[in-house]
Order: C-alpha cells, then sequence, then structure tokens
C-alpha cells in the first residue's frame, strides 16, 4: 500500500468532494477540475499520472472512496482526442407486441394443478394485451435518453425491441421495424449484438469468476484485449491506446470508478458459492457494459440495488461517454432522483405501451401545461411524469377536458408540432407507410390493420403477391437451369433447345409451387413455428411419395392416392421423361442385356411414366399453384390469428 500523503490527515472527504464537484460545474472540464482540487489540497501530479502511473489506483481511491467515477471521467477526457467519434442513431417504426393471457385468473393450488391434468385440452378464454402500440421514434446520438413510464408499461419489451432480442414467445404476436444508421436490423447486413450492447435487470455471472477477472474477460472478448485500429483517429493514437490496454489500464480503472476496488479479487458468487452483495453484483454488470467497445447501450433498470450518489456518478460518467466519444445511450429508471434526472437530453415516456412523450427532457413541462397539466412545486419532475398516465395523475389536470387515457395522449401526442418535428428528421420510411408484399408471421398484424383500413382488398393484395413472384422464379429458375443442365450432360444426345427449355419450365413450375405452398402455409398457421413444422413434413411427405424413391407399382394400394398427390411427382415425370426423349444411349441392363437409355427409363426404372404424360404434368402443377393462391387467400380474407 502507497503511503497516504499527509494531506489526508488534513482534509476531509466531503470538502474534497464538494470542492471537486463546484469546479466540475463551473469549468465543466474534468481532468483539469481534478488537477486543480488535487493542487489546491498539496497534491501536485503531472497529468499523465492520473491514467498510467499504478501507484495512483490507491491514492485515487483513499481521496475518492467508493462509488465516485472522477477518475474514470479524466481517463474518457485524456482519450477524447484519440478516439474516433460514433454518432450512431437508431430509428424504430410501428413497433406493436401483443400476448393472450387467460382471462380467468386462478390461484394456483393442490386441487387446481390436479384439475388442470384432466381439463388441459378444454378452450381456456384469454384476451389480448398490448405490451407495445404503434411505437414510433428516434433515438440521437450523443445524447442521454431516459425511458421512463409506470410499471407494466413495456419499457423493457421496447429495449429489447431496440436490441434485436425481443421474440414472439408463448403465442405473442410483434411487428415493426428498427433501423441502425438506415440499415434494419432484420436484414443480416450486421450483428445487432456486435453494436449494441444491452444490459438486463437481472444480474447473471459467472460465479467462480473474481470481480477483476469478470470485467477484464468481458473486455478481452468483446475488444481482442486492445482498442486497435477500428476505434482510433489514426494510427499513432491507436499505438498510445494499445500502450495503456497492455496494462489493463481501463479495466483497473472502471473497477476502481465503481467502488469494486475493495472486492476485486472476490468471487462473484451466487446462491450456493459465498460471492459480492447484490449492489456490488449490478456494479459489475455495469462494469462489464462500460468495457465494452460497442457504441450503442441499452440499459434497463440500472439502478436497482445501487443508492442514489452511485446511481447519480454512474449516470453523470455515462453522459460524459456519451457526448465526448459520440455514444448512444438509452436507459430506462423506476423514480429517479432529481439529480440524476436532469443528466438525460431526452425523454421517452411510455404508458401501457404508448409513447404519450418523446423529445427534449427541457420541453416536456411545457409540453404537458399546454394540455392542461401543471405540476406542483412540491413534486419532482420524473416522479411527475411517472405518476401523469395513471388514475392518480388526475390530480394534475387543471384544464377540463385534458386528456388522460394512455390512447388519448397518445393521440395528442401524435398530433403535436413536436412529434411531426420527429417525424421529419427521421429518414426512414415507416411502417404503416411502405408496401409490404412479403406476407411473414411478424408483418400479418400490419396486413390485418391497412386491410381493416380497407388500403386494398385481399384480392389485390394476393395478386400482387402472385405477380411479383414471378420475375423471382424465372430469375431462380434460370440460374439452377443454365450450368446443371450443361454439367449432367443433357446437351449431348436429342434436340437440345427443347430439352433446355422443358428443363427450365419444370424448374420454373416447381419452385413456384413450393413458394405459394410456403405463402399458403403462412396464413394459414397461428405462428412461425407451425409454419416450420408444416414446411418440414411437407417435404418429408413430398419426398417418400414422389415415385422416385419408391416405385409406383410398390406402392401399398391404400397409399396410392398420396402418390395423386404428390406435385414432387409430377415435376420429376417431366423432367425426367423430357430429358431422357430420343435419347439413344445404350444402357446395360442388370440381366446383360443392351437398351436404350430412353427405353431403360421409361420401360424398367420409371414404367408408369411416360413422354405422353407431359401435358398433364404441366397442368398438374399449375393447379397445385391455384390451390396454394386460392388457399392463401382464402386464409387471408376469412382466417384471423390476432384473435381482435
Amino acid at each position: 500500500m502507497a503511503s497516504q500523503p499527509s494531506v489526508f490527515s488534513r482534509v476531509s472527504y466531503k470538502k474534497i468532494q464538494d470542492d471537486l464537484t463546484r469546479r466540475c460545474i463551473e469549468k465543466d472540464n474534468y481532468i483539469k477540475a481534478l488537477e486543480e482540487m488535487l493542487k489546491t489540497h498539496g497534491i501536485e501530479l503531472p497529468p499523465s499520472e492520473l491514467v498510467v502511473n499504478p501507484q495512483m489506483y490507491e491514492v485515487v481511491d483513499n481521496l475518492m472512496k467508493q462509488g465516485s467515477l472522477e477518475e474514470l471521467e479524466s481517463i474518457v477526457q485524456k482519450n477524447v482526442d484519440l478516439i474516433r467519434n460514433f454518432d450512431h442513431s437508431i430509428e424504430f417504426h410501428g413497433l406493436n407486441y401483443s400476448t393472450e393471457v387467460p382471462k380467468k385468473k386462478v390461484i394456483p393450488t393442490v386441487g387446481s394443478l390436479l384439475l388442470s391434468l384432466f381439463t388441459f385440452w378444454l378452450p381456456q378464454e384469454t384476451e389480448t394485451i398490448d405490451i407495445l402500440a404503434n411505437a414510433t421514434g428516434r433515438i440521437s446520438p450523443r445524447k442521454m435518453t431516459l425511458l421512463i413510464g409506470p410499471p407494466g408499461s413495456g419499457k423493457s419489451v421496447l429495449l429489447k425491441a431496440l436490441a434485436g432480442r425481443l421474440r414472439p414467445l408463448g403465442g405473442a404476436k410483434m411487428a415493426g421495424e428498427v433501423y441502425y444508421d438506415g440499415d434494419n436490423i432484420k436484414s443480416g447486413k450486421f450483428l445487432v449484438g456486435k453494436v449494441a450492447d444491452y444490459v438486463e435487470q437481472g444480474d447473471t455471472h459467472e460465479a467462480v469468476l473474481t470481480v477483476a477477472e469478470t470485467i477484464l474477460f468481458s473486455w478481452q472478448c468483446t475488444s481482442g484485449g486492445h482498442h486497435g485500429y477500428a476505434r482510433a483517429r489514426d494510427e499513432a493514437s491507436a499505438e498510445m491506446l494499445n500502450k495503456d490496454d497492455e496494462k489493463h489500464i481501463l479495466t483497473q480503472n472502471v473497477t476502481i470508478s465503481l467502488g469494486l476496488n475493495g472486492c476485486k479479487d472476490t468471487l462473484v458468487g451466487n446462491g450456493m458459492i459465498r460471492g459480492v452483495s447484490g449492489g456490488q453484483k449490478r456494479r459489475v454488470t455495469i462494469g462489464e457494459m462500460m468495457t465494452c467497445p460497442r457504441p450503442i447501450k441499452l440499459m434497463d433498470s440500472i439502478s436497482n440495488g445501487l443508492d442514489t450518489a452511485t446511481t447519480f456518478d454512474i449516470i453523470r460518467t455515462i453522459k460524459l461517454i456519451a457526448s465526448k466519444v459520440g455514444i448512444t445511450v438509452v436507459i430506462s429508471l423506476l423514480q429517479p432522483p432529481p439529480d440524476v434526472y436532469n443528466q438525460f437530453d431526452e425523454i421517452i415516456l411510455l404508458s401501457e405501451g404508448h409513447i404519450i412523450y418523446q423529445g427534449p427532457r427541457t420541453s416536456v413541462m411545457e409540453y404537458f401545461q399546454d394540455l392542461g397539466y401543471v405540476c406542483p412545486t412540491q413534486v419532482d419532475e420524473a416522479d411527475f411524469l411517472q405518476e401523469l398516465p395513471t388514475p392518480e395523475g388526475r390530480r394534475f389536470i387543471k384544464v377540463a377536458g385534458a386528456p388522460h387515457s394512455p390512447v388519448d395522449l397518445a393521440a395528442a401526442w401524435k398530433k403535436s408540432a413536436l412529434y411531426q418535428n420527429l417525424l421529419s428528421e427521421m429518414r426512414y420510411p415507416s411502417l404503416e407507410d411502405a408496401e409490404k408484399l412479403e406476407m411473414s408471421n411478424t408483418k400479418r398484424p400490419a396486413f390485418y390493420r391497412e386491410q381493416q383500413s380497407r388500403m386494398y382488398s385481399v384480392f389485390v393484395y394476393c395478386l400482387t403477391l402472385l405477380l411479383i413472384e414471378i420475375p423471382y422464379l424465372l430469375v431462380a429458375s434460370l440460374a439452377f437451369t443454365l450450368p446443371f443442365f450443361y454439367i449432367v450432360g443433357f446437351d449431348n444426345v436429342g434436340p437440345v433447345t427443347q430439352k433446355f427449355f422443358w428443363y427450365w419450365f419444370f424448374n420454373f413450375l416447381l419452385q413456384g409451387t413450393m413458394l405459394f405452398l410456403g405463402e399458403f402455409y403462412v396464413s394459414l398457421a397461428p405462428n412461425e413455428a407451425t409454419t416450420q413444422i408444416l414446411a418440414g413434413l411437407t417435404n418429408t411427405v413430398l419426398g417418400l411419395f414422389c415415385g422416385f424413391l419408391i416405385g409406383q407399382q410398390n406402392f401399398p394400394s391404400f397409399w396410392l392416392f398420396m402418390y395423386w398427390l404428390d406435385p414432387l411427382h409430377y415435376a420429376l415425370e417431366g423432367l425426367i421423361m423430357t430429358q431422357f426423349h430420343q435419347d439413344t444411349t445404350p444402357i446395360r441392363t442388370m440381366d446383360g442385356s443392351i437398351m436404350t437409355a430412353e427405353d431403360y427409363i421409361q420401360h424398367v426404372q420409371f414404367p408408369s411414366w411416360s413422354y405422353d404424360h407431359v401435358g398433364l404434368d404441366v397442368l398438374a402443377l399449375c393447379l397445385f399453384i391455384a390451390f396454394a393462391v386460392i388457399g392463401n387467400y382464402l386464409c387471408l380474407a376469412y382466417l384471423r390469428h390476432d384473435k381482435r
């Protein structure tokens, strides 16, 4: 342990902390304020010593005690000229998420459990709950955005949707689009997990790692153990950053700044292994996120288990990182205190899945005053906003007729000038305005809404699906036919042009049959899992009964009808008969006799198939396509899966 400067026996921690806070506020320069404060109290060090001298860790740790983040702020201020800015914006359009829950709440008892064993097959009456309702907005870079709302308003679901981690589990339905700098997170152009860090409410760690090992492991996995050239402005800056990285400067300072230096060698632990406390685990989770070099931070209820002072220090430092390095930050908090609330630049206010305000924090009070709400002087702004959309929030209404329900507040928000300005800043089209010609389980709710609004008829929608797929099918089948036809050698004998056309045409019909059957299954099945099961089962059945693996003559009479209902049977018959028609290539059979390839295929291998059936094969495949298209139309017109 380094010897303690004599100044520590003369100056109280409270006095130094207050002095530093005052200087930071006046100068808005943390590193300079820290230097001046130390000099005032008798400690003079070169600026570089604040970062690279390991002995200074102990000095700063003693000086700032537990939970202060001034040291980490100085590092950010020092390296701000070395690291490239990351100005990443997020836009989300028409986000909807709903789930079905039993309408009748049953208290679980032994009797109810036994009863459910014999009544599980009975249909349960359910109701649909909208967790997110047509949420549209934009997250600005270099700013701190506070996501706030009453419990159950959909904050966690919105954060998961922005992080690309939301899944329609348990019969839930979701729709909407999320863009990172114009790229849809569903496009596959990038891995969302490599761009955005999501900090969930729970603290899940390896119990057998120490606190320091956990944070170091996170940093090494996400950065490769160095900042490298991806984040540095130039080669010289990268070398300077990597020198610090070799000494694990960043992870050590994060550990100190989060007040974890005293327990850095303690196991994180779990229910079976003794480790750090719950509040310290929360700090470890935040420390993992702060060391990751990803430009977007989405954090869910990070103040759980933390005291107000530590929460304030963490939020203030994250704000510094966001503003200096250009990181995009969204944090959800429950009842943040005023000093924490004031650190944020923008506010998103949710109520029952509806966005009722999104914009600058400095404009939120004026907006609700114009709606007829007044915040009492004894009530904090954050508490006022959180209580406003609840039944208790009626006490804030000072103008008769002011909107109060979440639906009315959301409608008022979409009529406001702030919302229109927000839409004008958004660069990518809203889901409500874009044409969606490809049906999927996640896009089906949008189709239901648009069709109910009479934007188009189901017939026009299905006709569009049919017409738009034809060029794709022509190109895809040709791309398969061109190399395969010549590689196999179908051009060696017979009328090559005629055989090429037939090969292409039957591939076109087969791909069309499978494509439109897939669309039919999507509109028929209630969810994606059921669709995949139907598709997998269909592939197995078609291959089994097509007459290629098992000849028609070997089918039991009971299963013969499956052979005639198999579209793959007609596609293979047409392909094989047209390619071996007039093929005089000599073939030696198993009994030693010689016959042409045409005779062998038609009389030995597939005796029930004939070149004379080609026209019927084409007609059968066209009927299968018509069946799939008509089935898709009937399902979309008369079968609904939204239960509303």
